[in-house]
């Protein structure tokens, strides 16, 4: 009696010769889940410093030189825009010649903003350049260079 149910049940239902896709996207979609879990993420870091919004005073400040140049015994002398200065005092010097251009500014502004520029003679050591920008770095000026002179 069971068997003639069920064939009088097939008979009733119409035959679909549609394939069943549900599996295939389910395995579609576990596979992706996979290939997207084991992807290498990016791990280059890009340093990127925006500009403020409004520029800043001391970005408006004129850079300040500080000459390098040679005194023909193997030494050398400081100068801040054209006021002579030591290696322990360049920081300070060249400091209190920015802030006498803005007395407004604040001192973390200047050191953040203000440009200083080493003009060297070609006589002078590469050492003592270089301890003349550590020197500077130290002190916590960000922004200091060195400016190339031609050798001609």
């Amino acid at each position: 009696m069971a068997a003639f149910a069920l064939r009088a049940r097939r008979a009733r239902l119409d035959e679909t010769s549609e394939p069943n896709v549900i599996p295939f996207i389910d395995v579609l979609l576990v596979l992706l889940v996979i290939f997207m879990v084991t992807a290498p993420t990016p791990t280059t870091d890009l340093r990127l410093d925006l500009p403020p919004p409004a520029p800043r005073a001391a970005a408006l400040i004129p850079p300040t030189i500080v000459d390098v140049q040679s005194t023909g015994d193997g030494g050398y002398a400081l100068m801040v825009s054209g006021m002579p200065t030591t290696l322990e005092a360049v920081g300070d010097d060249a400091l209190a010649h920015l802030l006498s251009n803005n007395p407004e500014l604040v001192r973390q502004d200047v050191l953040f903003d203000a440009r200083i520029h080493i003009r060297s003679d070609m006589a002078v050591r590469y050492r003592d350049v270089v301890a003349v920008v550590e020197q500077l770095q130290d002190f916590g000026y960000e922004k200091v260079t060195v400016l190339a002179q031609r050798a001609d």
